[in-house]
Parts: C-alpha cells; sequence; structure tokens
C-alpha cells in the first residue's frame, strides 16, 4: 500500500471512530512505571477523547442553566404572587373601610 493511501486510511478510521483533528497525533502507548509490570514498560493507554469531554460539558452547562432558568421563573412568580397578593389586600381593606363608612 502506498504511503499516501495508507495515510487516507488511517485519517478515514479515524474520523469514524470520532477522533478529532487535534487528536490524530496522539500516542496509543505510554511508559508505565517499572514497579507496575514484569518485563514490558510500554502499555497501551486509553485516554478520554476532547469530542468526549467536550460532549459532558456541553451537557452540563446546558442542565445548569436550564435549573438556574427554572429557578429564575419561580422566584419571578412568587414575586408577581406576592405583589398580587398585596393590591388585592389593599382592594379588601378598601372594600371594609367603605362597609364601616356606609
Amino acid at each position: 500500500m502506498k504511503r499516501r493511501t495508507r495515510g487516507d486510511v488511517i485519517a478515514e478510521f479515524q474520523d469514524l471512530r470520532g477522533c478529532p483533528k487535534e487528536e490524530k497525533g496522539v500516542k496509543l502507548f505510554s511508559k508505565a512505571p517499572e514497579d507496575r509490570t514484569r518485563s514490558n514498560r510500554w502499555k497501551l493507554s486509553k485516554k478520554r477523547s476532547n469530542q468526549e469531554l467536550r460532549r459532558s460539558f456541553l451537557a452540563g452547562r446546558t442542565t445548569n442553566s436550564v435549573k438556574k432558568e427554572r429557578e429564575r421563573k419561580k422566584k419571578k412568580k412568587r414575586e408577581r404572587g406576592m405583589e398580587q397578593g398585596r393590591k388585592e389586600g389593599s382592594l379588601i381593606l378598601k372594600m371594609k373601610e367603605g362597609r364601616k363608612e356606609g
């Protein structure tokens, strides 16, 4: 297989796997500490890709903002209810005062 076509196949595989362009040069093997292995220091390492991190970050950010928005709406609703209650209370007082006078 020619060098260019081999590179294209590797690039296609990485695209299908979901590896972002920045991670195409990531080393698949890392050196393990000596006390962890008997003879082979090179161990296959699985790191979380940036794409996975972005997905979880985005999901976390959107759910947090949705919760905050929901809390803001509840707070506004409570404040409106309190204002309306004050208005109704003042109307009731005025009506009672009107009855007493009349």
